[in-house]
This record gives C-alpha cells, structure tokens and sequence, in this order.
C-alpha cells in the first residue's frame, strides 16, 4: 500500500539598514558628504554619464512623490523602503532604492542596494551596483569586498581576487584617513579573504603561499584554520589533523576547528570522540544546530541512555528537544523519542506536534492505538499538518480494523486537500483493499478528471472495471495508459493475461508479457502470466518450467495454482494437477466449484 547574506558583510539586513537611514539623515541634516565620496570636481567623465543614467531610469520608474524637495524626497523614499523592506515588497524596495542611488548616492546606500540585489535574486544588478560603488568611493572597503563575494559567487573568480589585489595595493597607498594599526588591520582582513578565494576556487597552492607570505601577527586562529583545511583539501589528514588540535590548545574558543575535528572523527566512524568534540564546541558557541549534531553523535555511538538523559536534562526550548526527539525516531530509538516527548506535553505550543508524534510511535509498535487516535482527536483542524494527520488517522483505524472508519478519514482527507495526488491514492488503495471496485471506479474518474493524463489512475480505473467483469471497457483503459507509458510492467502484463486468458491474439499477449518481464524479471505476477500464455498456445514443457519457477517466489495466490494445475493437467501429471487444485482450494479462490469440478475430473480418471 502506498504510505504514503544577504551579504555577509553586513550582518543583520534591517537593523543595518535602520543603521544607514540614521547616517543619512545626519548626512541631510547637516551635509556631510563621506570621508571617502570623490568631489564632483573628481569624477571623470564616465561616472557623470553614469550618474545620467541613473537619472532617466529614475525618470521612467519614477515613485510618486510630488510636490517634496530634493532632501523631503529623500526623506520620503528612505521611509518607503524601510516600510516596504518590512513587509517583503521587493519590487517596491528596488525600486526606491534606484532613486535613492540618484538622490543620495551615499556608501551606505550602495551597501544596502547590492544586500537588496542578491536578497532578490538579482545577481548582475547587484554586481552593477558594486561596480558603480566601488567608482564612486574608491577606498570603500566593505563595497570592495561585496563586490568580490559576488563576483566569486557567479563564477568570477578571477576577477574577483584581482580586484581585491589591486585593492589592496590602492588602499594601502591612498588610505590616510586612518591610523596605522586600523590601516595594517584592514589590509589583513583582504590578505585573508584574498586567502579564503583561493580556497574556494581549489587554488590550494596560491592559498598556501599567501598564508606563508603573511607577517606573524598576522598569523590568527583563522589563518590556523584555513591551514588544516588545506592540508585537508590535499590529502594530508595527518597534518591538518595536527594542526586543528594546536588551533584548539591556542585558542579553545573558536567553534569551527572543534566542529571540524567532530566531523573528521564522525567520518572515521569514532562517534564517542566526535561527541566529545561537539561537547567542546559547545563551551565556546552554545548553539542549537551543534546540541543537535552531539546529540546525533552519540546516537550513532549507540549510547542511548546518555543522550536521552542529556536531551531531557537541557536548558534549550522545547523546539530543541521536538528535533532531538525526531532524531531518536529516525533510529527506531522509540521509546526514547516517546520519554522525550511526554517531557513536552505541559507546552501548548506544541501539543499537537506532541500528539501527532506520539500517535505516530504507537502506529509504528501496534501500542496503545486508541490513546493514539484520542490525541489525534484533540489536535486542532487548522494544524499546518492536517494532511498528515487525518493520513494517520486512518492507517491506526484499519490497524484497530476499523475499515469504515478508516475510509470516511481517508475521504474527508481527499474532500480537504484535492489537489494532493497522494491522498486520491491512499483513497484506491483502501477501496480496492476492501473490494470495493465500483467507489475505486468512481474515485479514479473523479480523479482523472483532475490528472487526465496520470498513468497510476488509469491503472486503477483499468482494474477497477476489471474487477467488476467489465472487461473490454477495462482493456480500452489500460491500453489507453500504454500509450502514454509503454514501459510500464503491470499496464503491459494486465493487457497481455487479458488477451492470453480469453485467447484472443495469443502472439501479441506473449509479446507484451515478455517485455514485462525484462522489465521486471522477478516479478511473480508476471511469471505466472509467462506460463498462462505459454499454456495458451500449447507450449506445455515451457509453462510448467515458469509455473514452477514463480511458485518458488510466492506461493498464496489461488489462482497460481490453479494455473498449476492446469498445466500439470495437460502434461499429464495427474498427482501434480490434485496438489495444485487441492492447494487452490484451502487459498479460497473466487471460483470454487470450478476447481472443485476439475479435481473431480481427475480423481475420476485416476480411480
């Protein structure tokens, strides 16, 4: 049955955007044109035309604001953004951010013009930014910097490590405004993003070599790191395993070196050294995502207890524990996941998360299923889950076998999510397990009518009628269905024991099941067709050898040993026809008497 950084240089959007509105209107107020703006005396011809530009889209695109000044507009178009940034109206940011750039071109607002670009998915516009930025204010290093992620990001590598170089060489000569300590720690933090570029484009070499030409007290945790990745990288496990362990003896508070020593030990299988690793992870950074990953580790050391006891003995919100409880339930560890859970009753918030997964342990341990169905009961119609859980609800009715039941969950399940082909699914399946072909008809044309061209309805529309001796209406169905998937082993096996039954064109129904069956080699189902066709066109010695072979794969359908006997039958086996009748008849099959009728015959003659 079917069971179915923004940049992350700029950290925080928003906030740094509330950040950069009180820079500007400071800017407004008092008419501070930026440390690092050139004069209009300054730019060259290109950034004017560019400036131009920027104007007539403005003009075409232009936001209603009529009647403001120059500084009111300003005002108006910061105000609309922040509003508009709020409540994710994307177009409308980008829009006033195009007329800001116009207006008010300050560093900031070209910051939050390529943070808006690549939020929206807008990788060249934000690289168009960037660009135009990086012109304005020559010396902007945070702009510098977005551009070269970006650049990096869409494949441009290259350009992006040489714009940092020159960079780096620029600002160390033109940069005056700051002190030498500020200036040489600013040049570091591009030596290492230059470094971590390297990295990422796989150019070890060149990353090794500026790590070696940086100055000592250049040489930070960072800079560790990125060592033992490049002896990872190059296949020197040993070494970069040496070195993350002197990175930690150094500096016990830097999280990514104690996570990829967890990692390295998970890899070689050590889980009780990983999790003491993600324990010490967790000193430094007491994030959830690292209480998952040690939980996690000590499952697969199989030390169930211990992480039980840490699960239910933490500090972090109840959502936490939810996920560590999940993880329990991915390793079949269900009563654990079960005590964990019980934990959480008390928080209303996700009482029905609670319940949902508590009825969903009890389904799979057969345990306490009216309790299950009671807390399914009580969770609330508008649960985000409400698919799954009236899903649930009825697979512990037909476990209770409780089959009516079962069906009414499963309709109002198709009445409230129609669109859900899983659920019209569920919904024939239960249908046909109970025999209940005509609703299984009806339930397929319903469904066809959505999905006229879905293959699995055909089929179950095809059996249905099938089912109901509607024969030749059921043999249009299903060959409507191979037309639209010819490679599909029951369509082709159900048309082929359709022809081969009634004798109709036994060279097609022989055809169509041999494909099946390279199709689909060890399939009972179509072994068992194989024989009926080949007993069809007299061919006896080969359908008793495949009669044989798939009573050797399954052996509780009556019909197969009807088809058993017959064969044996024709081969003159009589001991072998009564045993296939004989087993026939203790499978109740649909035919009875005629079975009864052919032992009979040959009882008979044997006497």
């Amino acid at each position: 049955m079917r069971i179915f950084h923004f940049t992350k240089l700029v950290p925080g959007f928003v906030p740094g955007l509330a950040l950069g509105l009180l820079l500007v209107f400071a800017q407004l107020l008092y008419g501070c044109a930026g440390q690092n703006r050139l004069t209009a005396d300054g730019l060259d011809q290109a950034e004017q035309t560019e400036q131009e530009n920027i104007s007539d889209q403005n003009s075409q695109n232009s936001i209603n604001a009529d009647g403001l000044s120059e500084e009111g507009r300003t005002v108006y178009l910061y105000l609309l953004l922040n509003n508009a940034l709020s409540e994710g109206d994307t177009a409308t940011a980008m829009q006033s951010i195009q007329e800001l750039l116009y207006l008010a071109p300050t560093e900031d607002l070209f910051r939050e013009a390529v943070s808006i670009y690549e939020f929206s998915n807008q990788p060249q516009q934000a690289i168009d930014a960037a660009r135009t930025g990086v012109r304005l204010y020559p010396l902007d290093m945070a702009l510098h910097m977005m551009l070269s992620n970006i650049l990096a990001r869409n494949g441009q590598v290259d350009e992006a490590i040489t714009l940092l170089q020159d960079f780096s060489a620029f600002y160390g000569k033109n940069q005056t405004g700051l002190s030498k300590i500020q200036k040489q720690k600013d040049l570091g933090e591009l030596r290492l993003m230059l470094i971590r570029l390297f990295m990422n484009d796989g150019r070890y070499n060149e990353a090794e070599a500026a790590i070696q030409a940086l100055p000592a007290t250049e040489r930070t945790a960072s800079v560790m790191y990125y060592e033992a990745e490049i002896c990872k990288a190059t296949g020197r496990k040993a070494e970069a395993q040496s070195k993350l362990e002197e990175l930690v003896r150094r500096h016990p508070n830097f999280t990514e070196a104690w996570l990829a020593l967890a990692a390295e030990a998970e890899s070689g299988k050590n889980f009780i050294g990983a999790a003491e690793y993600y324990r010490k992870a967790l000193e430094s950074n007491d994030m959830p995502q690292i209480f998952l990953l040690r939980v996690n580790a000590l499952l697969a050391a199989r030390q169930y207890k211990t992480a039980t006891r840490l699960v239910i003995n933490s500090s972090y919100i109840p959502e936490v524990k939810l996920q560590c409880a999940l993880l329990f339930m991915e390793k079949k560890r269900n009563n654990e996941a079960g005590e964990i859970l019980l934990t959480l009753e008390d928080n209303y918030s996700l009482l029905d998360d609670v319940n949902f997964y508590l009825a969903l342990l009890a389904y799979d341990s057969d345990k306490n299923i009216p309790e299950a169905l009671e807390r399914l009961d009580n969770i609330a119609p508008s649960t985000p889950n409400r698919a799954k859980v009236l899903r649930l609800k009825s697979l512990l009715l037909i476990k209770q076998k409780d089959y009516e039941q079962a069906r009414v969950a499963v309709e109002v399940l198709r009445d409230e999510f129609p669109e859900d082909k899983e659920n019209w699914f569920f919904l024939l399946e239960l249908y046909a397990g109970d025999q209940m072909y005509p609703e299984m008809e009806n339930a397929s044309r319903e469904a066809l009518r959505q999905w006229p061209d879905e293959v699995e309805f055909l089929s179950y529309l095809g059996f249905s009628l099938g089912l109901q001796k509607k024969k030749e209406e059921s043999l249009v169905v299903m060959e409507q269905a191979l037309l639209i998937d010819g490679d599909n082993p029951s369509i082709l096996n159900y048309i082929g024991y359709y022809l081969a039954d009634d004798g109709l064109n036994l060279d097609r129904a022989y055809e169509l099941i041999s494909k099946a069956l390279r199709l689909d080699p060890d399939n009972y189902a179509i072994i068992d067709s194989m024989a009926w066709v080949l007993y069809k066109r007299g061919e006896y010695g080969k359908a008793w050898d495949e009669i044989r072979r798939c009573l050797e794969i399954s052996g509780t359908d009556a019909e197969i040993w009807e088809h058993y006997g017959d064969i044996a039958a024709a081969l003159n086996k009589t001991s072998e026809a009564v045993k296939g009748y004989e087993k026939c008849l203790e499978l109740e099959p649909e035919n009875p008497d005629e079975i009864v009728r052919k032992l009979n015959g040959l009882l008979k003659r044997q006497s």
